[in-house]
C-alpha cells in the first residue's frame, strides 16, 4: 500500500483515473499458502457487490 496510495493520490490530483486499487490488511487477512480461499471467497464478494466493469475506476477499496 505504502507504494500504490501516493501513486493514486498523485492520479487524483492530475485528474487521472486509474481502474481501482484493491488492499489488504495483515491484520484482518493474514498471507499463507492456506489463507487463498478466503481470499478468492472476498474478491468474489466485492465483486458480485459491484458487477459493472468500471464500479470501481478511481476507488481505493480495502479487502476485508
Amino acid at each position: 500500500m505504502r507504494h500504490f496510495a501516493p501513486l493514486a493520490t498523485d492520479w487524483a490530483a492530475r485528474g487521472d483515473v486509474h481502474a481501482g486499487l484493491i488492499f489488504t490488511s495483515d491484520k484482518s487477512l493474514p498471507r499463507s499458502r492456506g489463507s487463498i480461499g478466503l481470499y478468492v471467497e472476498r474478491l468474489r464478494e466485492l465483486l458480485d457487490g459491484h458487477p459493472a466493469d468500471d464500479a470501481r475506476f478511481g476507488q481505493t477499496l480495502w479487502l476485508s
